[in-house]
């Protein structure tokens, strides 16, 4: 379920969203796509109740949402497992990202003036051909932590090279449209 400002859903959950008043407010042109937990140790969620280990709030819903650089939260996607994105159509190219992408991706399509945007993501969202997809696509620019292993062709220098230089130490590499870089 998408509770968006652009969208306006009819489902299960419609009846305790509240009235957002939050969609109203413009965002900015800073986005960060981002999961948080809502608390909650009731026995009533069923399976859409989710345990983080590493959340202050252990238990509870997982959201995944858009909030802009006033802090206010945008666009939120509840995460019900493997049927998140039931009532999201996505083109067939879509269809084989992982989880975290086709949220990057969902999320990212609300946004009202894609050129002039900045996203900030952590790397449950993101992968080096989602950026230049999503750069190509909708001119939309990522900040992002990246895993090594996601790095596409910018390969940068091992970690225990680049510890071995000290402290402020950097290494950066472009491919394809992307800057990487990294340092200590």
């Amino acid at each position: 379920m998408i509770i968006s400002s652009a969208t306006t859903v009819q489902n299960d959950f419609t009846k305790s969203a509240p009235s957002f008043i939050c969609f109203l407010i413009p965002s900015t042109y800073k986005h960060n796509v981002d999961e948080v937990m809502v608390a909650y140790k009731g026995t009533k969620a069923g399976t859409l109740c989710q345990y983080i280990a590493n959340k202050p709030d252990k238990w509870g819903f997982k959201l995944f949402c858009r909030a802009s650089s006033s802090g206010i939260i945008h666009d939120l996607l509840l995460y019900q497992g493997a049927s998140t994105l039931f009532n999201v159509a996505l083109p067939e190219k879509e269809q084989g990202l992982l989880l975290g992408a086709k949220v990057e991706t969902t999320l990212r399509k609300i946004i009202t003036q894609p050129s002039l945007s900045v996203v900030f993501c952590d790397n449950y969202f993101i992968s080096f051909n989602l950026i230049q997809k999503l750069n190509a696509n909708l001119g939309v620019k990522c900040i992002c932590t990246v895993r090594p292993n996601h790095t596409g062709g910018a390969t940068l220098m091992p970690d225990k090279e680049l510890m071995k230089k000290g402290r402020g130490a950097f290494d950066h590499r472009s491919a394809e449209g992307v800057i990487s870089s990294e340092m200590v």
